[in-house]
């Protein structure tokens, strides 16, 4: 019973008047408590993504005309990240695209990284958070923060600033706060805004922060230039486009994949489209899911995740939220019949219906009957398809794939990868379109 309710209780929880009635309740209970709204922001010295976010602030906080309270992090949370240094490493080239898009400042190569260069840096940071903390209308602590960033991430060569109005110990205590604060709250990543309830991660999230502040503006959004485009509607039979279109020699379009993750499901839809608007054939690496592989994912970042995902869904225009979570046997049978389907030129068309069935509509894979509805929709002979479910073969290529994507320096999905190029997230098909918008069209032979 719990399993066949699981589905709507998600649904009913990421709900668009669930979200609205929480913020209207975090709303008044500030007027009660007496207290001012306020943007929390959460920064490292040594994140590029902090970097970026420090630079449009004086942006954002015109723009929203909140006061912002600051916070500094050395630290992160190790059991949040399968790989904690392929994560340091991709984040360093993502935010350069993201630093390109904005026309944002950005070294062409990552600055040292010790720990005992993060470390003084990081102290120095809390210092000036702590400052800001006691003269909270002082302005210039952009400027301070600003020059604070400038001098780790391009003037590599400067010794770190002294500590002049905070001593050691407490500089260290202050991180050390601030680091309980943003796990209190519930949030693993630094350049993250809180505000009165939700979170918003880096300059991918600020769309919505600027939408919930400013929602009766007239002035749209600024932070919104890397959205993908998915207004054109997607039905199954226009996925097999995507397989058809490989009868040209263009190079395809390399998607790796979970079943599992929310993520995975968005970007498999925006790929679709991608594939279909320049006529690129789309090949799918599916791998296990994380927790499959024997990683852990905390419920905090679980939680964060599937409401991050909701927000992302609406903005496209997507289905999300009646989840029916496929781990185990939901998975193994969806992938058992994956190469049957491929055979029949259906592979992607096949996984779109299984991401949609158990991420938008309830369906359970493990179910005879659901798994059933997945395979007819996707043009698939469910009598034939069925045959396949003992197939083992999956569990070879599955961990080939996991292990091509750990050979690109990636942990895990989405990820898609063109020509020399390969980006994770599924906020980062933009990156992607712009490679393809510069080619030809391809045409079939």
């Amino acid at each position: 019973m719990k399993k066949k309710l699981m589905p709507f209780v998600a649904q009913a929880v990421s709900h668009p008047l669930v979200r609205s009635l929480k913020r209207d309740f975090n709303a008044f209970k500030g007027v009660l408590q007496s207290m001012p709204p306020v943007i929390e922001v959460f920064l490292r010295i040594d994140d590029p993504y902090s970097w970026l976010l420090v630079q449009v602030l004086p942006q954002l906080r015109d723009r929203l005309g909140i006061p912002l309270r600051f916070h500094a992090v050395e630290h992160l949370q190790k059991i949040m990240y399968p790989d904690l240094s392929a994560w340091h490493q991709n984040a360093f080239v993502d935010a350069g695209y993201l630093a390109q898009l904005y026309g944002l400042t950005y070294p062409q190569e990552c600055p040292e990284r010790t720990a005992a260069r993060i470390s003084l840096y990081s102290e120095a940071l809390a210092e000036a958070v702590a400052m800001a903390d006691q003269h909270p209308g002082d302005e210039t602590i952009l400027d301070q923060l600003s020059m604070l960033f400038t001098r780790f991430w391009l003037e590599a060569d400067l010794p770190a600033p002294e500590l002049s109005r905070l001593s050691h110990d407490d500089a260290l205590l202050r991180l050390r706060v601030d680091e309980g604060q943003l796990q209190r709250q519930g949030h693993y990543l630094s350049a993250t805004l809180f505000y009165r309830g939700e979170w918003y991660w880096g300059l991918d999230r600020l769309y919505f922060l600027e939408q919930r502040v400013n929602s009766s503006s007239h002035e749209g959004t600024l932070f919104d230039r890397q959205h993908f485009d998915c207004s054109d509607t997607l039905a199954l039979s226009d996925s097999v486009l995507s397989e058809a279109a490989g009868e040209n020699t263009a190079e395809p379009v390399v998607m790796y994949f979970s079943l599992r993750s929310p993520y995975s499901y968005l970007g498999l839809e925006k790929a679709v489209r991608l594939a279909r608007r320049y006529q690129r054939r789309l090949l799918i690496k599916p791998v296990l899911p994380m927790v499959m592989r024997g990683l852990s994912v905390p419920p905090v970042k679980k939680m964060y995740i599937f409401l991050d995902t909701k927000r992302e869904a609406e903005r496209a225009g997507i289905p999300y939220g009646r989840v029916a979570d496929p781990l185990g046997a939901g998975v193994e049978r969806c992938y058992a019949l994956f190469d049957y389907a491929v055979s029949q030129g259906l592979g992607v068309a096949y996984l779109l219906s299984c991401a949609r069935g158990v991420n938008a509509e309830g369906l359970h894979a493990d179910s005879d009957r659901d798994l059933a509805i997945m395979v007819r929709r996707a043009g698939l002979n469910w009598e034939r398809a069925r045959t396949h479910l003992s197939n083992t073969d999956w569990r070879l290529w599955a961990e080939q794939n996991m292990q091509t994507l750990s050979g690109l320096g990636l942990w895990g999905v989405p990820c898609f990868y063109y020509r020399d190029r390969v980006v994770w997230g599924q906020d980062r098909v933009w990156v992607i379109e712009q490679m393809l918008r510069t080619e030809p069209h391809p045409r079939a032979e």
